[in-house]
């Protein structure tokens, strides 16, 4: 197979699941418009969550602690990348259901 375009084939991202991934999440890999669309859905809720979590770590007020204050803003980094990485999954599988739905017309 050859490696996908997008953020599909990145090395270093795995999916939350150990061992899978982030290609096997790709769209050519989902057989119907209705298997895409529930992957659409699971990359919206992911980036949701993300983007909630770091919303409740900003939140927070600084704890006077400079480690514990530089941790929290690497969290809020890291989850600020992470639902980057799901809204743009999001963006190629709609593109994906986009073809596939002018492919079918």
């Amino acid at each position: 197979m050859q490696p996908a375009a997008g953020p599909w084939r990145h090395d270093a991202f795995t999916s939350h699941h150990p061992g899978q991934t982030i290609e096997a999440a790709h769209p050519d890999n989902f057989g119907t418009l209705d298997d895409l669309f529930g992957l659409l859905k699971d990359n919206l809720g992911k980036a949701d969550a993300f983007i909630t979590s770091a919303e409740y770590q900003l939140e927070q007020a600084p704890s006077g602690d400079e480690d514990e204050d530089d941790r929290r803003r690497l969290h809020v980094e890291h989850l600020v990348e992470a639902a980057k990485y799901a809204v743009r999954a999001a963006g190629y599988t709609a593109a994906e259901i986009d073809q596939r739905r002018q492919r079918d017309a």
